[in-house]
This record gives C-alpha cells, sequence and structure tokens, in this order.
C-alpha cells in the first residue's frame, strides 16, 4: 500500500464520540501485585480466557485453545500484523559515566515533522527520533552518549519531547538488531531474556515498527489459526504501529479530556473486503486486541462501511463511543487509568466490565500484557 495521509471526513479532527462524562477514578480498580505476569504462559494457547456476554454481564471461563467454541463459521477474526523492534537502548553519558536509558519511539522527516515508523515510509534511514529517556542526573542540555558498537547518540530537549541525534548508524534497524532489547513494559519487573524476543512477538507479526506488543495476539499459535480457519473462521490483518498514545496512562480529571498521541495505521482493501464480506452474510467481525478497534473504527467511511486507510490516528474510544466496525472483542487485563480499559468499557459497558474484572482477580487470573485474556460478545 503507497502511504498516504487521510483523516476520514466529518470534524476536523475526523475523529468524533458521542458526549458523555467519565471521571478518571470510574478506571480504578484493586489488583494485587501477585497477579502482575512477569512470565508469559508456558504455552501460548493455554493462557486463560474468560468470556463474557454483553447482552447480560454473563461469565464464563476456558482456555484460548477453545476459542474455536465461541467463533463461529464465517465470522472475522481480525489481527495487528505489527512486529516491535527492540527499541530500548543502554549508554554512557560521554561526560559524566551515568547510565542512560533510551527508548525510540518514533522517526522524524528531515524537516522534523513524524514518520510513520514502517520501511516503506523510509523510517529506518532516519537518524532523528523521539524517544523517551531515562537517566541519573538531570540532562540540562545536549548531551552525548556512547551506545557502543561505534555509534554514538546525541539527546536533547525540545520542547516537551527528547529527540536523540543517532551518529554512525546509516541502518537504524539493523543497529537496533544487534544492540536493542526487547521493549518490556516496565511492570515486567525483570531483565528481558532472549526468548522475550519470541514470546513478546504474535506468530502474525510483519511489520517492523512498534515498541510494545499488541498483546491479545500474543495468545495465538499457528495451530490455533489453522484450526480456526479449517472450520470456517476467517483471517484479515490490519496494522498499527504501537507507540506511546496506546500505553500512556490517563492524567485529566475527565476520560473525555485525554488526548491519545498519533499512531500509524494501515487498513487494506483485502481487510475490508472481508469485512463487507462478513457483514453481508450476518456474521460477526471480531477485533483481536484494542489496537485493531482503534485500527477499524477509524478507518469507517461516513456511509459506515470500511474503507482503505493509510494514516495516523488519535481516535480515543470512551463510554459514549457507537462502535460501527466490530461485533466482539478479544482483549488482555488493562491497567486501571488507561485509555485501553476505556475502550473496554465502552464496549462491554462500565458496570459489566468492573463485575469481570473483579471476577478475574478473586479467579487468579494474570493481568498485563503476559497475562490472561478475555472475550466480550
Amino acid at each position: 500500500m503507497v502511504w498516504r495521509a487521510r483523516q476520514p471526513e466529518g470534524s476536523p479532527s475526523g475523529f468524533l464520540v458521542k458526549a458523555r462524562r467519565m471521571e478518571l477514578e470510574e478506571l480504578d480498580y484493586h489488583l494485587p501485585q501477585d497477579r502482575i505476569a512477569q512470565f508469559p504462559s508456558r504455552r501460548r494457547d493455554h493462557a486463560r480466557l474468560l468470556v463474557m456476554a454483553k447482552a447480560t454481564g454473563e461469565i464464563y471461563h476456558c482456555r484460548i485453545k477453545d476459542l474455536d467454541k465461541w467463533i463461529q463459521r464465517g465470522d472475522l477474526l481480525v489481527f495487528n500484523d505489527t512486529k516491535v523492534i527492540p527499541a530500548r537502548l543502554y549508554g554512557t553519558r560521554k561526560d559524566t559515566g551515568g547510565k542512560v536509558e533510551i527508548l525510540l519511539c518514533q522517526p522524524l522527516s528531515e524537516d522534523g515533522e513524524p514518520l510513520p515508523p514502517i520501511a516503506e515510509a523510509g523510517a529506518f534511514t532516519r537518524t532523528r527520533w523521539y524517544c523517551l529517556v531515562r537517566a541519573r542526573g538531570k540532562i540540562q542540555e545536549k548531551v552525548c552518549v556512547d551506545l557502543g558498537h561505534g555509534a554514538e547518540g546525541v539527546v536533547e530537549r525540545e520542547g516537551c519531547h527528547w529527540i536523540l541525534e543517532l551518529k554512525g548508524v546509516k541502518d537504524v534497524l539493523s543497529f537496533l538488531r544487534r544492540k536493542g532489547l526487547v521493549p518490556l513494559p516496565p511492570y515486567v519487573a525483570r531483565p528481558p531474556h532472549d526468548w522475550d524476543k519470541r514470546r513478546y512477538q504474535t506468530v502474525l507479526a510483519q511489520r517492523d515498527g512498534s515498541i510494545a506488543a499488541p498483546t491479545a495476539g500474543l495468545h495465538f499459535t499457528k495451530g490455533l489459526l489453522k484450526r480456526l480457519q479449517d472450520s470456517g473462521v476467517r483471517i484479515a490483518k490490519v496494522t498499527l504501529q504501537v507507540g506511546v498514545g496506546t500505553f500512556q496512562p490517563v492524567r485529566t480529571a475527565r476520560v473525555e479530556e485525554h488526548k491519545v498521541a498519533p499512531e500509524y495505521v494501515e487498513v487494506g482493501e483485502e481487510c475490508c473486503r472481508l469485512w463487507a464480506e462478513t457483514r453481508r452474510q450476518g456474521k460477526r467481525v471480531v477485533a483481536v486486541g484494542t489496537t485493531v478497534v482503534r485500527a477499524l473504527e477509524t478507518a469507517v467511511s461516513t456511509n459506515g462501511e470500511l474503507a482503505p486507510y493509510a494514516g495516523f490516528t488519535s481516535l480515543s474510544i470512551y463510554p459514549g463511543h457507537t462502535f460501527k466496525a466490530i461485533d466482539g472483542l478479544l482483549t488482555n487485563f488493562h491497567l486501571p487509568r488507561t485509555s485501553l480499559l476505556a475502550l473496554v468499557m465502552a464496549f462491554g459497558g462500565k458496570e459489566k466490565v468492573k463485575r469481570a474484572y473483579a471476577e478475574a482477580v478473586r479467579c487468579g487470573y494474570r493481568f498485563y500484557s503476559y497475562g490472561d485474556a478475555m472475550l466480550i460478545f
């Protein structure tokens, strides 16, 4: 697909949701520390699955491997085919010798504009990146960081952003594969292992560019996908390159005032064709993950049909949103006070989702990226 910027017609921003006030405290819930998964399940499809009927709130307990009991012939499962890049770098300040941790987030054009983090846009030939920085001692001005392998970076603050200028690096992706580490989320309180490179990646991962995994997709194996397809389930793919927008916490007093940082999305013609075919036949479209929901809802045109889309999205979904693209959602359990939890509540109903989360805590489900999942119909 040729990259182009496009926004759905309608409002100047391109994204509308029904007005509804939601206080930040409504995104809170109690979670014991030992429920936060530090490791993935021994087998991807052996993760637990809580199934919730959206209409009644009724709950069922099973495993991901039993998904074919819930997804029917003719239904469409839509996955995010993004691939996590080893975007975390560690280096040493040349002025003080202190350690510096850098997370590359988004490439910048020569004019300083955000670029789609995809190879087709030349992202990995760019040496200037938005980044997150953690260091011993404050960084007042420009700091030069030795990154090893003959490379160094200059870190400086521009407004509210950190900018990294890489020096001695021509192919950023190749350099990251040699030097970078898997960007595990901060609540995984352990160093990354070599096997994280495989397990913190879905089996459908193709498009390099994300700094976090679309975690609902982590539960699928090639065998499970084949079994679903053999039973008549359709499979489609979209791309949403996960950036800081997906996982940044909500800090505004009202959830609807939270602004999601733009992330790059592609919804192709094949996905649109399968979506339309599924809807014509009265079958269900099931999004595998919140990133897929945001991609599909972004690509819905003014006539209510899914249309090819390539561009950035800042779509924020919270209770009051009218879903036009999906009939079901498979998702992990999310952190409090995040736009991800607000999206799940918007689809499943705030009180029903809260009860489901409480049930998951009571029954010992594992939470967050390497944890278990829930399916909402």
